[in-house]
């Protein structure tokens, strides 16, 4: 905590005189910010003509030994490319420091310009 600090207190001011913002000021500040980002969903809905072979396949695979029931496949989503690749990039970062250490990307946002 004190390298951060040293990074964002100014120099010649009264570290114990810190004020503390209030809750609706931060509540608008995290707004405004909020406002910038736009997230990137994980998964994304497949093209129509893409839909027949998973259909098949996940189908077949619920049906198991009971061939005689139906099912009705709701939406099909696939891997989002642009969100593999920044979440590779970021764990295998973070992994070159701490390689006994497991990640979850929670979200992936962009800015907006």
């Amino acid at each position: 905590m004190e390298f951060l600090k040293k990074l964002f207190v100014k120099k010649g001011t009264n570290n114990k005189q810190e004020t503390v913002p209030s809750a609706s000021s931060k509540k608008q500040e995290f707004l405004a910010v909020d406002l910038d980002w736009e997230t990137i969903p994980g998964f994304i809905d497949i093209e129509k003509n893409e839909y027949k072979l998973p259909a098949i396949i996940s189908a077949s695979i619920a049906a198991g030994d009971q061939p005689n029931s139906t099912f009705k496949i709701k939406r099909i989503l696939k891997r989002n490319p642009e969100a593999h690749l920044v979440s590779l990039i970021a764990t295998s970062l973070a992994a070159s420091c701490y390689p006994e250490s497991s990640f979850v990307i929670k979200s992936i946002k962009r800015h907006m310009t």
